[in-house]
């Protein structure tokens, strides 16, 4: 058995974990004589189907024993009555052959359906087994809803060729299987795609194999009921050809198509019954004894003689021994170095390629590993090899567009994704059709709606149209929903994607996410009640997730209920001790104690975001605004207001801030001005920063300009505010007590 057991993945883990179940429950049988065995073995049966469905086949094993055990039993007293007739020299010459094997025939015949055949203890173990394998069989097909899974041409070629062409090929793959446990030379993790020719016809000699390999499998099978046979050598026989038969009828695909076309991991077990086999052939060479033939002449009559002596072949066991030693080591080798190959994924995937260079699932895997490791460059040229080689495998060129964006080549992801996207089917003029289209093929359309998102400015309605397409390919396709919807909300049409997320919730009623999404947008399209509810119905599936408590706990924030804040600020500290984006959770946090009035409460937490991110814009410039007006400490607040100008030179507010330091707490009125132009710069019709200014003229006694500065602050608002009107007429109270007055303008801004 070559177990791979430094790298398995979990299917592998499952096969071992199956194998070892199978070897337990066959271990069991041997004392199931009584009921409470008998369960016992059916119930190991059932857990290790858990494990794997394969482990099912154990139930053919045990019944082929039986059936085996009937058999042979029904065969000793034919057998003794054979014997004896044929040591009669009488009776050989009143009786034929066909006499014997008609007399036979009626013997073996009358005891099969005589009442006592009924009544042995095996047919009550068979007949336990078939109860388990029936409720076995049935709690799987519901589990398939009743179907088959579909596998499409990439998984599996030949089920998808015509019928001889299938045919012919499945019945290869017992003889390549064979080959495997005979000479695993040529491993590979998988034999999809080209790693097979397929077999176009009765002319290729590949069948001469195929007819071998079936040779050899009659072959045992009449060792097994031939009653020459010794009895204990049928029956190691007999086990040995239902483990290796058996628990590979499932993958062999003779009776309905899998998704590979060879799995070495499927032989772990049949590996069981070959082991034996060799066990036995080793044994039998052990046991033969060797003829050794001497000639003697006499020289009176001229008469040859020629006698056998037998010898003990010491010699020839000997060398028998040292061969077997030999191929034993030869096989833990391998196995050692196999070990090496499953280390990781890139060594595992690279020794594939060596075996099945037309594989280009292998190509598409080596370049996965590569691109974990963050090797772009070099995961690029493995996938363009799968492209290559298979030309019509959508996912190579999904994975080529994918590594482009990573390189941060977007015309040339985009050009690979329009590559990807003439295989799916077309649209025929007049005509209806059906076409299967696997969800990893669709991917393309979210990859290249997503590249539209991310360009400057985004293409959010050319990236829509493809989510439409991937949906009207794929009805139940809900993560073209889910980014649809997504899509829709940037463009303000929530009324859309509301619709959308409930097309989603339809296929999959039970989704924290969908429900999650459809809850935001209700909230967004002020809808409180029923976004809560989708919300809360998030929760009662997840109890734990975490965007739901966040948007439950930002919505009961903004309530007035102090309850309601209470629950929102213990939600927020449940989502940090899950350590759930504490930057986005201290600073929601911080705005609820600042709105509480808990300034110091509020202070840590931005203090908090900031340590984890020093240019947050947002709580730079709240914490800012706490110590300017809450705190006392202005220097602080000018300080932080500096860093977060020369991080986000565009930010107007802290601008505004800075002059009002200032010109309030350090009477600069000049640096004061500076900071109010600036923002006046980013923002000309900014109302704030022209009233500050003019502000600002007042102090520095320049009550002319300050006049004018309000009067055009007042010009830019259709309806001006009051408190622009009464300083506006403190300006000019000022100026009418040193008697300059302005008349002209005071009619005007009448």
């Amino acid at each position: 058995m070559h177990l791979y057991t430094n790298y398995v993945n979990t299917i592998n883990k499952s096969r071992v974990l199956r194998t070892k179940l199978y070897i337990i429950t066959a271990d069991a049988s041997g004392f199931w004589v009584n009921l409470i065995n008998s369960l016992t073995v059916g119930f190991l049966i059932c857990i290790g189907t858990l494990c794997k469905e394969q482990c099912i086949t154990v139930f053919g094993i045990f019944i082929a024993y039986e059936l085996y055990a009937v058999y042979q039993k029904i065969l000793s007293t034919e057998h003794d009555f054979s014997s004896n007739s044929f040591k009669n020299a009488n009776y050989q010459k009143d009786k034929t052959i066909k006499d014997i094997i008609s007399s036979a025939y009626k013997q073996i015949q009358f005891k099969l359906f005589s009442p006592a055949w009924f009544s042995c203890a095996p047919v009550y173990r068979m007949f336990i087994l078939l109860v388990f394998f029936i409720a076995v069989l049935i709690a799987r097909i519901k589990i398939m809803a009743g179907q088959l899974p579909h596998f499409t041409e990439f998984d599996n070629p030949a089920s998808h060729a015509p019928p001889l062409t299938r045919r012919l090929t499945h019945l290869y793959l017992v003889p390549v299987n064979l080959g495997l446990l005979i000479f695993p030379s040529n491993l590979c993790a998988d034999w999809t795609l080209g790693s097979l020719k397929l077999i176009q016809g009765w002319a290729d000699p590949r069948n001469i194999l195929t007819l071998m390999a079936f040779s050899f499998i009659l072959l045992l099978v009449f060792i097994t009921v031939n009653w020459k046979t010794p009895l204990h050598q049928s029956r190691a026989v007999c086990m040995a050809l239902s483990l290796l038969v058996f628990p590979f009828i499932p993958a062999s695909n003779l009776f309905f198509p899998v998704g590979f076309v060879v799995a070495e991991r499927v032989l772990y077990t049949p590996s069981l019954g070959f082991c034996l086999l060799i066990g036995l052939g080793f044994e039998n060479l052990l046991g033969l004894k060797f003829v050794q033939t001497k000639t003697m002449t006499n020289s009176k009559s001229s008469e040859v003689k020629k006698f056998c002596s037998f010898k003990n072949g010491l010699h020839s066991r000997k060398y028998l021994r040292i061969s077997m030693g030999l191929i034993i080591i030869a096989f833990v080798c391998k196995t050692v170095r196999r070990n090496t190959d499953w280390s990781n994924e890139y060594n595992l995937f690279t020794s594939a390629l060596k075996v099945n260079p037309n594989n280009a699932k292998m190509w598409n895997n080596v370049g996965h590993s590569l691109e974990a490791e963050g090797k772009y460059s070099e995961a690029l040229g493995y996938f363009r090899k799968a492209v290559n080689v298979q030309p019509n495998d959508m996912g190579a060129r999904i994975n080529v567009g994918r590594t482009y964006v990573n390189l941060g080549m977007p015309d040339k992801a985009e050009e690979a994704y329009y590559g990807a996207l003439e295989y799916f089917p077309k649209p025929k003029k007049g005509q209806t059709y059906y076409a299967r289209v696997s969800p990893k093929d669709l991917m393309v359309f979210i990859n290249l709606a997503n590249l539209y998102i991310n360009k400057s400015p985004p293409r959010l309605e050319d990236a829509a149209v493809l989510l439409r397409r991937a949906i009207s390919l794929r009805s139940d396709f809900v993560d073209a929903y889910q980014n649809y919807g997504s899509v829709l909300i940037k463009l303000g049409r929530y009324k859309e994607a509301e619709e959308a997320y409930r097309n989603a919730l339809s296929y999959q009623p039970k989704s924290p996410d969908l429900n999650y999404n459809l809850g935001v947008v209700l909230l967004e399209s002020h809808k409180k009640s029923e976004g809560l509810s989708y919300l809360n119905t998030a929760l009662t599936y997840n109890p734990q997730h975490e965007p739901s408590l966040f948007a439950v706990a930002s919505t009961l924030g903004e309530s007035a209920n102090p309850d309601d804040q209470l629950r929102a600020i213990n939600i927020y500290e449940h989502l940090l001790k899950q350590n759930f984006e504490p930057i986005k959770v201290h600073f929601a946090l911080g705005m609820l104690q600042t709105d509480k009035k808990n300034y110091i409460k509020a202070s840590k937490h931005y203090q908090n975001v900031i340590l984890l991110d020093s240019d947050h814009k947002g709580s730079l410039f709240n914490l800012a605004l706490l110590y300017r007006n809450h705190l006392g400490k202005p220097d602080d607040a000018r300080n932080l207001a500096l860093h977060l100008i020369k991080v986000h030179p565009s930010h107007i507010k802290s601008y505004l801030l800075l002059g009002d330091i200032e010109l309030t707490e350090k009477a600069n009125i000049k640096l004061a001005k500076q900071y109010f132009e600036e923002a006046l710069k980013l923002d000309p019709k900014n109302i704030q920063a022209k009233h500050n200014l003019c502000v600002a003229l007042a102090d520095e006694d320049k009550l002319e300009q300050s006049e004018s500065c309000l009067l055009e602050a007042i010009a830019m608002e259709p309806k001006p505010q009051n408190h622009l009107l009464q300083h506006l007429e403190i300006i000019r109270g000022r100026l009418h007590s040193r008697g300059r007055h302005t008349y002209t303008k005071l009619k005007n801004v009448n």
